[in-house]
């Protein structure tokens, strides 16, 4: 994909992308984890094209695909590498590297390749996403939340990818309000304890009050909330037949749960081997219980799933 331009200069096309955010103002429910196996079934199980974008100001989904370098203004940030296609000589308007923060900056953006065939990223810059999340609420609305609809409703965009899917921060501030707008599908993971059970109520109402301002043309789609790193334990147990029973929750939740498996967790890790579940034998549990929700949400999205 060629460079894209500034903000300013962008043009909407008619919206046919397929936009994912996986989203939950509740950290350590598994976002990142969703959206890396996703990325990886829809690349190398059903060959479409993918387009990551890392919304989370800690950048662990970019630091999976990319070997981001430190922010040296940031003890606890990173910056994107310097991109393989950047020419010093010839790159005059362009510093090299380039991130998902720059839509928001009206900056030129250049998606980096990943180490899966098919899959591209904006990665993100730890500095300039958190200086996004503190816009004032006056500002908001004009720098922030319609940005990266306008993005990805360019001809550019719309061409060079078949779906995108964005990591979001657990917190319900700019930068998720700004993914949801673009979004046609959000997916929700929850980890099945009273803390994070609570915190639905207010996510979905979050959805709902992205989808009233929606055109019916244009529909903001749940997913579903998906019970993650689920223990055969009676917390976990009564948290999940309590949803499954709550007149506002239940019709959302998905009818099934993804384990709390090691294979999970070490999948995560930059040096796993192998990299993916997907990899993993055809009979181990975690791969099946991962495709088992890839297959799901591939026929949510595009209505289309072929065994």
């Amino acid at each position: 994909m060629a460079k894209a331009q500034p903000v300013a200069e962008l043009r909407p096309a008619a919206r046919k992308l397929k936009i994912v955010t996986v989203a939950q103002h509740k950290g350590g429910v598994g976002k990142t984890t969703w959206v890396r196996i996703l990325a990886e079934y829809f690349a190398t199980v059903r060959g479409i094209r993918v387009l990551l974008l890392d919304l989370d100001p800690q950048c662990n989904l970019s630091q999976r695909f990319l070997e981001m370098d430190n922010d040296p203004l940031s003890p606890e940030g990173v910056l994107p590498p310097i991109h393989p296609d950047y020419d010093v000589k010839h790159d005059r308007d362009w510093a090299g590297r380039s991130s998902i923060a720059d839509i928001y900056y009206g900056r030129l953006m250049v998606p980096y390749p990943t180490y899966i065939t098919g899959i591209d990223m904006l990665p993100g810059n730890g500095q300039d996403l958190r200086l996004v999340e503190q816009q004032r609420p006056a500002e908001i609305k004009e720098r922030v939340l319609n940005r990266l609809n306008e993005f990805l409703l360019t001809p550019e965009v719309q061409q060079a990818y078949d779906i995108v899917i964005v990591d979001t921060p657990p917190s319900k501030g700019p930068l998720t309000q700004s993914a949801l707008r673009a979004s046609t599908h959000v997916l929700i993971p929850m980890v099945l304890e009273p803390q994070s059970q609570e915190g639905l109520v207010g996510m979905l109402a979050f959805w709902r009050a992205e989808r009233r301002v929606r055109t019916p043309d244009n529909p903001l789609n749940i997913l579903g909330i998906l019970p993650n790193m689920y223990r055969r334990v009676a917390l976990h147990a009564g948290v999940l037949e309590a949803l499954r029973r709550d007149e506002v929750l239940a019709e959302y939740v998905l009818p099934f749960e993804v384990s709390q498996r090691v294979a999970f967790a070490e999948s995560d890790h930059w040096a796993a081997r192998p990299k993916s579940v997907l990899q993993l034998p055809i009979t181990d549990e975690a791969r099946r219980e991962a495709e088992l929700v890839c297959r799901h949400i591939e026929g949510e999205v595009f209505g289309n799933v072929t065994e």
